[in-house]
């Protein structure tokens, strides 16, 4: 989908998604609804846009900047990304001090106005063309095939893979700060923030003193 339509349009639909499912968790929030079916639809919603506006978002940059700074986008894409999702988790706990209502609400905003903002970029990109040789499925699985024929993407790819599904001990962390901890959702936010702190700590180690012993270069 990402390759052959704009990606532009793609975000702000995404976008536009997710402000209609935080609408409703808002409401549901707002009028105590205990119905957990509810709940599940506005979280599918919000998981079925993400699944579209990530990939769109990762690969928009290039249609955003020349190729000469590209490098430099790059670079300064990943520090902000990286300060986002360090400073993002623990500002939210200290606004859920308030309340779900009040960070839903927030959520809502930002939606907003950055799908507004994305919707009125500029891009001289041309969506690439399908192929009317090749048939769905082929397109489907064509990134897998191109994974299997490059050993590095797919040795970086499959230990990503783990960290994902081990990362997601983190939907265990809302427990850890109410029932064990007892740190309230100032800690909460602490805590979300803290892998993504290790990871910029890491980074700037890894910067300093390169593996070098035991490392494919």
């Amino acid at each position: 989908m990402v390759d052959h339509h704009n990606r532009r349009r793609i975000l702000t639909i995404a976008y536009a998604a997710q402000g209609l499912a935080t609408v409703l968790l808002l409401m549901l929030t707002c009028l105590s609804v205990q119905d957990e079916r509810l709940f599940y639809i506005a979280l599918v919603l919000l998981g079925s846009a993400r699944a579209f506006g990530q990939p769109a978002g990762q690969s928009f940059l290039p249609q955003l900047v020349s190729s000469e700074r590209f490098p430099q986008a790059v670079a300064w894409t990943s520090s902000s990304r990286q300060s986002a999702v360090i400073i993002g988790p623990a500002l939210g706990g200290f606004i859920y001090i308030w309340g779900p209502a009040v960070a839903y609400a927030v959520c809502l905003f930002f939606y907003v106005a950055t799908g507004l903002a994305i919707a009125t970029l500029h891009t001289n990109s041309q969506p690439r063309p399908l192929d009317p040789s090749a048939s769905a499925f082929r397109r489907v699985t064509a990134g897998i095939r191109f994974i299997r024929s490059q050993p590095t993407i797919l040795g970086a790819i499959s230990l990503d893979l783990f960290a994902v599904l081990l990362g997601g001990a983190t939907a265990l962390l809302p427990i850890y700060a109410r029932d064990i901890l007892k740190v309230g959702p100032g800690g909460l936010g602490l805590l979300r923030s803290a892998p993504a702190a290790g990871a910029a700590i890491t980074g700037l180690v890894l910067g300093r003193a390169a593996l070098r012993r035991n490392a494919d270069w």
